[in-house]
């Protein structure tokens, strides 16, 4: 009998046309394997295929139509194609570390930025320039979500505590904005560099109080953004076990 792999990371994304849908599993031998599941005259057909890589995937994100991004093993973030090609570039450049480190939950921040974890930091990497962390004031992160749109992060940090577990008494939400600043690279181009601050942070001792948090800024913040930018909204954020909804500028738990 053949031994089962043990699945580290699985991200979705759909297609439309005659693409229903396709997802990215990775491995802890290092396999990564692309699913497209296709419809043609009503008929089904899932298409496999694998890749190798030398490390466990800790993290892996659709990041485009055609590209996507995962870490294997230590100081890697790398940014390939689904073609099923070689070539691919590793964004992580972290030079703060003696060692290199895990890379985790990676995110899309713009077309050009990434975000990921790395020793419970929330960091920014993109595919020139060193890797940076997104808020100074963000420690013991485990976990967050982006909204590209507004450019806002909701981010879940935890202590644990001296048996090395997370305790609720540890916990806590923050709502942070994330500010584009444009920096002089060249005689001949700018980049942008990113920071972030926090607005409202909530004690977590229960899954409510991020929807709370929530609550709070899209009642007393919401005039800090264009108004028409919140009625375009409707995104759909998975975070910490509740699944809450941006729109016409009232946050609506939908699970």
């Amino acid at each position: 009998m053949e031994e089962l792999k043990t699945c580290k990371k699985f991200h979705m994304s759909k297609k439309f046309r005659n693409v229903i849908v396709e997802y990215l599993l990775g491995f802890e031998d290092g396999a990564i394997v692309h699913t497209t599941l296709s419809c043609n005259n009503e008929v089904t057909t899932p298409i496999n295929r694998e890749f190798k890589e030398s490390g466990t995937i800790y993290s892996i994100f659709f990041i485009g139509l055609e590209n996507y991004a995962y870490s294997a093993g230590l100081g890697s973030l790398y940014v390939t194609n689904l073609s099923g090609g070689t070539k691919k570039s590793n964004w992580y450049r972290i030079n703060s570390f003696k060692e290199k480190e895990i890379v985790s939950n990676i995110t899309k921040l713009t077309d050009r930025n990434l975000t990921g974890i790395v020793r419970n930091r929330l960091y920014v990497f993109n595919e020139y320039d060193k890797s940076y962390i997104l808020c100074g004031d963000s420690k013991d992160v485990v976990g967050y979500s982006v909204d590209e749109e507004i450019l806002i992060v909701l981010v879940f940090s935890a202590k644990k505590n001296q048996n090395g577990e997370y305790v609720t008494e540890n916990k806590y939400y923050a709502l942070q904005e994330i500010l584009e600043t444009q920096v002089k690279k060249y005689w001949f181009s700018n980049r942008q560099i990113y920071s972030a601050s926090t607005r409202k942070m909530v004690t977590g001792k229960s899954r409510l109080a991020l929807f709370e948090l929530v609550c709070i800024y899209s009642r007393n913040e919401v005039e800090k953004f264009d108004t028409s930018v919140w009625k375009r909204i409707s995104s759909t954020i998975l975070f910490h076990g509740l699944q809450l909804k941006f729109e016409n500028r009232d946050l609506k738990k939908i699970i």
